[in-house]
């Protein structure tokens, strides 16, 4: 009798778990962003050079006093981007820098380079831009979409690569603490 009671209960109790155990997924849903480099910027064929996903990386205050001073390739008003020429066909290009400066404060004036150049195979040029900050531009960060226009024998781009990246630093008041 005692071992039929137990046998029983572990037979019930072995049926509880099974059945509840069980189950079916009648539906299941799932989405996933891909973003995927093909090549680097600095291995296209009109390469450029990026530092932290930037052109350049410009450091300006907004006070009267000599620029601010930054680590990384931060600049003190001054940035550089840099344009190579990867081309198979082993040809010079003409190259062109063309930015949209639309986003930007009055106060904050951007030039940059925009003069055709002509970079021959495997060859480096660089492109200068410069900030000048008037005092009224909040602090923050600013930036400036960079499109490069390349033209070659054979064959043209129209490349958007890497924007400048504009920090506008605001001292506590006092310059001296750029």
């Amino acid at each position: 009798m005692k071992y039929t009671l137990l046998s029983i209960t572990l037979i019930v109790f072995g049926l509880s778990v099974l059945l509840s155990s069980g189950g079916s997924i009648k539906h299941f849903d799932s989405n996933r962003a891909v973003d995927v480099n093909i090549v680097d910027h600095n291995c296209e064929y009109v390469a450029t050079r990026c530092c932290h996903g930037y052109s350049a990386i410009i450091g300006v205050c907004n006070c009267s006093c000599n620029n601010c001073s930054c680590n990384c390739c931060v600049s003190e008003g001054i940035g550089f981007m840099f344009i190579r020429n990867y081309l198979i066909e082993n040809k010079p290009i003409d190259v062109q820098i063309v930015a949209d400066y639309s986003s930007l404060p009055d106060e904050l004036e951007v030039t940059v380079d925009n003069s055709v150049k002509t970079i021959l195979p495997l060859q480096w040029k660089a492109f200068r831009a410069e900030v000048e900050c008037g005092k009224n531009v909040s602090a923050g960060v600013y930036y400036v979409p960079i499109e490069i226009h390349a033209n070659w024998d054979g064959g043209n781009a129209r490349i958007n690569t890497c924007p400048i990246k504009i920090v506008v630093f605001s001292p506590g008041g006092d310059c001296n603490d750029c």
